[in-house]
């Protein structure tokens, strides 16, 4: 801390809370764009924030004003000191990332000087005024100075994209809500559209009149569109149109219709009908999806329109020539399906997409078999033909099933989470020694059916202290199960008998504030009833560190002092007694009439009742009284005119919870457990023999919970094992004679290190390695050693595996299972080894068919039945998705994993390649009028034998006549003309020359000797420096190859310019013309050719100079077009390319030059904002070659 004086140390804390200093930077267009995302909370919602608050906001700001030195204006102060420096801080990032034009981050910060007097005087929203002087990186207000917060350019962060294939299968589905089945009509829609795949697509919904469920059918499909929109991982966008039902469809089953672009082919309709009434019979539509939620059966039909003669075709590993094979025999507007059996082509990824592209001019169904024991394709077979019948264009067979595959891409944060949750987990399976076993109140109101959930801690076999829940049912002689998924390995400062009183009610707390949903990332109003309670305790805690404010009942005074005493932080007045039938009053004058946005309530019905009637719009009321939901108690309904929503959890509830729950829950758990917020729950300790009636009357209080001692005991050993689906009693069972390992299979040693590495983060310390290298690699088995060393691990190498016969596969499982159990089985398939593979998985699934087994392959790996598939792109390191793969139940998932970068891989074609084509050309007719005047105007300056020559153009560099002869020049050679490349010749530091291309040059050899000329006259010797960009890559490359027949050295920079991946963007000679109307001349309505354009433009055009920029353009595509690039380059070369569009390999720039070759990746959309890129220009600047000789 600062003071005026001396500096001095203080042990008063003044700020407290967490900041969002570590997070990824992010674009902002504008300070005006921050400052209205700062003020996008609703001015009616205050801001609710307790100083150890997870997740600060940011404070309000008004009265902004930019200057020349930064931004002055007023902040909106909070008693949350870390809201206002996370502000402070945003504010430095977002001026200093606008002036810089890319990414930055806090490097550091270097004071933070508090007046303490000032700051106590300052209330919850007081407008302080302050102003951020970002050329001294110092933010100034009234008792608070921040000096020295600097920033960096943001670190390149390589990540992958993680994502999970689902097979969902036409005709009966399992979707969780009516949501996410409307989204999957939804993408089935649009992936049966037979207009383009750039073109923008509308969807007219045609509903009934007046009809709630239409309405709320229609509301749900906007927002599958909005969240379609709003992902742009595709070349188009949805809109959506309504429209009603004609009169005579009024009265029919319909209850809503979709047409795609006003197409009647492209016709859906959706009927929600009594799930006991018959199916409805349409003669021209199919089923694709139905599925019953509560009473209401929905169906997806769509039109089907017949077909009187089909054609068949199998495609081949190279299936672009089957196609062109199939162009030649079938006739456009046919009928085509195509069926991809071939082990290496068909798998999840295979993009029928890309396929319907090529085969535009048909009507083309995608048949993909992946099932290996279905017979051969026939559209006669009752398997085949009634998938036909159904009219959809991709069809996937799984396991005598048709369906399609639902890519979802998994967000980066679960992944995160999930990684944080799964380490040193303790597995369910082990026995555990229980030291201590507590008791949950509950009530079943008279069940016969109810369950008991029991608190446990205690230590496994293996050492670990952990606590966890077993249930119970009610009745005598009923044994206790404990749950092999709730069980939580304990952090070392929390004791044994202090860890017995959390499990039940951490659970539940985490349940009711952050497994529900309820909250959005604004802060809410939460009443816990009985907050004296273990789990009202854990509540309350749980809502204080979220930044939610609390209010809570009680049923006596002594409960009160209790809950002040372990939450200060909760004013009195807050607090009351839920006996009284006033008790809501401070709740509902605080908050305005407003009420609670979540009730958590165990109150009997009268108080229920009253608690029911301060719920708030779109609120959650969370009953734990179980006697209410068991009795059916009557609840009013006008509250749920509020849109709110009512649930009621009983142990019998959590116990059958489906594990997918379960883990999410424990995973939640985990977190508040390693964060380490203590809840203080009064408990008491009895032994065994001690427990009676009396002693719990006269002893125990209604808050304390209580505890047995079970350390003296004899039989307190646990297992918690699943077998055939029931889990085993609480018994002495013997552990097994051999440990539990984990099989992992591939090919080298090398293979097997990183993905070890990734599972012993999760604590698991044994392993079986199998490699199919026979001996393996004398330095790889020593890596191997000194990994496992550094892990802490374990390890059985096997090897000399010879012929990969089954014989082999049988020998080399019998040694495995003699080292242990497999507890879960990693296999790395190719190729080569695929048989082989498959014949382990046969082995291991017939032994133990509850192990799961997860097969990491590449694309062009044959897949393999019934094992969780990882699919990685290229090199890409998959075990990031492991622990996701790990916790699916699903054991035929499929997971992709691929750079970052790579949004969609099955955009790489076609019109795709046009947007990409049109990026790199003018973009108006205005401006071809700036390139033609220009050029028009060079063309003047040269003779009649030059055809091109190097003009001197203004940069950084001094005047020619006062040039130093040891700074050499860049000669520049633009796509049509200098005005392109201003912004990056303007900010170089050496003298610049620009090639000028006369409109009469007949060929890039000319052009190119013409330059070489004009070089040597301004540069006689060497090194020479030559900066190009997209369409003229050709031509510098063409130079670069004469300057090194003449013996010259240079280096060569190109800005997005390998003539390779250019031509592939080029469309055939006779499409040119009609690429360059739709890129120029968008806008206006003209001909079909170039001058019939020109001739229809305004006059307020110069047409003769447009003419001369188009015949520019024309000009150096086909320069580009004819560049033979079969010679390699002898000089240095360094390539600038888009990082979201690269697709540049080692392979590609070892083809381009002998030499050293540079690829930089710059992280702007697209090529106008790469030639401002810092990188780019810090480039050329410091690689163009110096020499102190004179030139």
């Amino acid at each position: 801390m600062k003071t005026d004086g001396n500096a001095v140390e203080s042990d008063k804390t003044l700020l407290r809370g967490r900041c969002k200093v570590s997070e990824e930077p992010s674009f902002a267009p504008s300070l005006k764009t921050i400052v209205e995302d700062f003020q996008s909370e609703k001015e009616t919602d205050p801001v609710f924030s307790d100083v150890d608050s997870d997740n600060p906001v940011a404070s309000k700001l008004s009265e902004i004003q930019v200057c020349s030195k930064g931004v002055f204006g007023k902040i909106e102060w909070t008693r949350d000191w870390a809201i206002n420096l996370n502000t402070i801080i945003d504010l430095h990032l977002y001026l200093n990332t606008d002036k810089a034009g890319r990414l930055i981050e806090v490097a550091s910060m270097q004071s933070v000087h508090l007046i303490p007097e000032s700051l106590q005087s300052k209330t919850d929203g007081s407008k302080i005024e302050f102003y951020i002087d970002s050329s001294t990186a110092r933010f100034d207000c009234e008792g608070v100075i921040v000096d020295g917060l600097s920033t960096r350019p943001a670190r390149s962060k390589d990540s992958n994209l993680a994502v999970i294939l689902d097979f969902v299968p036409y005709g009966e589905t399992s979707f969780s809500t009516e949501y996410e089945f409307i989204k999957a009509c939804l993408e089935v829609i649009l992936e049966n559209s037979s207009q383009e795949n750039t073109a923008d697509k509308k969807i007219t919904i045609f509903k009934r009149r007046n009809d709630l469920m239409a309405n709320q059918v229609c509301s749900w499909l906007k927002d599958a569109v909005n969240s379609f929109n709003s992902k742009k991982q595709e070349l188009f966008q949805v809109k959506v149109e309504e429209s009603y039902f004609a009169d005579e469809i009024e009265s029919s089953d319909l209850l809503v219709s979709m047409v795609l672009a006003d197409d009647k082919n492209d016709a859906y309709s959706m009927i929600i009908q009594p799930y006991q009434s018959r199916r409805v019979s349409e003669k021209e539509h199919s089923v694709v999806y139905e599925q019953n939620f509560g009473t209401d059966r929905f169906l997806f039909l769509k039109k089907v329109n017949g077909v009187s003669k089909l054609r068949t075709f199998k495609l081949d590993k190279d299936w672009r020539l089957s196609i062109e094979k199939l162009k030649t025999n079938a006739q456009p507007g046919e009928t085509v399906l195509l069926v991809i059996d071939d082990p290496s082509l068909a798998n999840p990824l295979f993009s029928a997409r890309e396929v319907s592209r090529e085969l535009i001019a048909y009507k083309t169904r995608c048949y993909i078999i992946l099932d290996g024991k279905a017979p051969s394709f026939s559209p006669h077979s009752q398997i085949c033909g009634s998938q036909i019948q159904r009219d959809v264009a991709v069809n996937v067979l799984v396991n005598g099933r048709w369906g399609r595959y639902r890519r979802q891409e998994i967000p980066r944060a679960v992944l995160t989470r999930m990684s944080h949750t799964t380490v040193e987990t303790v597995d369910g399976d082990e026995e555990v020694d229980i030291k201590y076993l507590s008791f949950n109140e509950t009530n079943h109101g008279g069940k016969e059916d109810g369950v008991t959930l029991l608190d446990y801690s205690g230590v496994t076999r293996s050492g670990h202290r952990v606590m966890g829940l077993a249930r119970k049912k009610d009745g005598v002689g009923e044994k206790a199960v404990p749950d092999p998924i709730l069980r939580w390995k304990l952090p070392p400062q929390i004791p044994l008998d202090v860890a017995a009183t959390f499990p039940y009610a951490y659970l539940m707390g985490n349940l009711a504030i952050r497994d529900l949903q309820t909250f959005h990332e604004y802060k809410k109003q939460v009443m816990v009833h009985n907050g004296q309670t273990p789990v009202g305790t854990a509540c309350i805690s749980l809502a204080l560190t979220n930044g939610h404010t609390v209010y809570c009942t009680v049923p006596n005074g002594a409960a009160k002092e209790l809950i002040m005493e372990n939450f200060p932080q909760i004013p009195a007045s807050r607090i009351t007694n839920h006996m009284d039938r006033d008790f809501f009053v401070p709740l509902m004058l605080e908050t305005k009439g407003h009420g609670a946005d979540l009730i958590i309530s165990d109150l009997p019905e009268e108080q229920m009742h009253n608690s029911w009637n301060c719920i708030a719009t779109h609120g959650v009321f969370v009953n734990l009284n179980g006697a209410l939901a068991a009795h059916n108690s009557p609840l009013p309904m006008s509250n749920f005119l509020k849109m709110t929503s009512f649930l009621s959890y009983t142990p019998r509830d959590i116990a059958n919870f489906s594990p997918e729950r379960k883990r999410r829950l424990s995973g939640l758990v985990e977190e508040w457990l390693l964060a380490e917020h203590p809840v203080k729950i009064p408990y008491r300790i009895f032994a065994p023999d001690e427990i009676n009636c009396s002693v719990k009357a006269s002893c125990l209080q209604p808050e304390e919970k209580l505890l047995l001692n079970l350390q003296d005991c004899k039989r307190n050993i646990v297992k918690g094992i699943i077998e055939n689906g029931k889990a085993s009693e609480i018994d002495d069972i013997l552990p097994h004679t051999n440990p539990e390992i984990y099989f992992i299979l591939c090919s080298t040693l090398e293979d097997s290190m990183t993905l070890m590495k990734s599972l012993a983060q999760r604590n698991i310390k044994q392993f079986a390695i199998a490699s199919l290298d026979s001996p393996p690699h004398e330095d790889a088995l020593k890596a191997l050693q000194i990994c496992a060393k550094e892990h802490d691990v374990s390890v059985s190498v096997m090897s000399g595996v010879n012929s990969l016969s089954r014989k082999d596969a049988k020998a080399l499982m019998r040694r495995v299972s003699k080292i242990g159990m497999i507890k879960a089985a990693f296999v790395v398939s190719s190729e080569n080894n695929i048989k082989f593979v498959k014949d382990i998985i046969e082995i291991v699934i017939s032994a133990s068919p509850a192990v799961p087994i997860i097969n990491i392959h590449d694309r062009q790996c044959p897949m393999v039945q019934n094992v969780i598939s990882v699919i990685r792109d290229g090199n890409v390191d998959p075990t990031e998705v492991l622990n996701h793969a790990l916790l699916n139940t699903n054991r035929q998932a499929v997971y992709f994993v691929s750079k970052k970068s790579i949004k969609n891989d099955q955009n790489t074609s076609g019109s795709h390649e046009a947007n990409q084509i049109k990026d790199l050309l003018p973009s108006s007719v205005e401006e071809l009028e700036e390139i033609g005047l220009l050029l028009t105007t060079r063309d003047s300056e040269c003779d009649i034998s030059t055809r091109a020559r190097f003009i001197p153009t203004a940069s950084l560099a001094p005047p020619m006549i006062a040039l130093h002869q040891d700074i050499r020049p860049l000669f520049i050679i633009p796509a049509f003309c200098e005005t392109q490349m201003r912004s990056l010749i303007s900010r170089l530091m050496y003298p610049c020359f620009v090639a000028h291309i006369h409109s009469d040059a007949k060929s890039i050899d000319q052009v190119a000797s013409n330059l070489l000329e004009s070089m040597l006259r301004i540069q006689k010797n060497g090194p020479y420096s030559i900066v190009a960009e997209t369409w003229s890559g050709g031509l510098a490359m063409a130079l670069s190859r004469l300057l090194a027949e003449a013996g010259h050295d240079a280096t060569l920079f190109l800005l997005q310019g390998v003539p390779d991946k250019l031509k592939h963007l080029l469309p055939p000679q006779e499409s040119v013309s009609k690429l360059l109307i739709n890129a120029l001349f968008a806008k206006f309505k003209v001909g079909d050719t170039i001058q019939n354009a020109i001739n229809q433009l305004s006059r307020g055009h110069d047409k003769s100079h447009i003419e001369r920029a188009v015949n520019s353009v024309l000009q150096n595509l086909e320069f580009l077009r004819s560049y033979d690039s079969e010679v390699k380059l002898q000089h240095s070369l360094v390539l600038f390319e888009l990082g979201r569009q690269s697709r540049l390999t080692a392979n590609d720039i070892n083809r381009i030059s002998d030499k050293a070759a540079q690829l930089i990746k710059s992280d702007r959309k697209i090529h106008k904002e790469m030639l401002t890129d810092p990188v780019v220009l810090s480039t050329i600047n410091a690689e163009a070659p110096f020499s102190w000789d004179s030139y």
